[in-house]
């Protein structure tokens, strides 16, 4: 059985847990970068994760 390949993802979510934002990125060099800028800008009520397919890899929510 061969690996799959899986894009990463800065996914967006609302507080009651709703994706508002789903970004797809073909390796975690060029989702990171995008990641720590919207976790710096995360809105309250808001959180946001990098993903490696389903599976969380790093989030940030507002306060956090």
């Amino acid at each position: 059985m061969g690996k799959t390949h899986v894009n990463h993802r800065i996914v967006t979510r609302d507080s009651t847990g709703s994706i508002v934002e789903d970004l797809e990125y073909p390796s975690f060099a060029r989702a990171k970068p995008v990641y720590d800028e919207a976790a710096a800008r995360v809105s309250p009520g808001m959180s946001v994760s990098l993903q490696h397919g389903a599976r969380v890899v790093m989030r940030t929510e507002e306060g956090k």
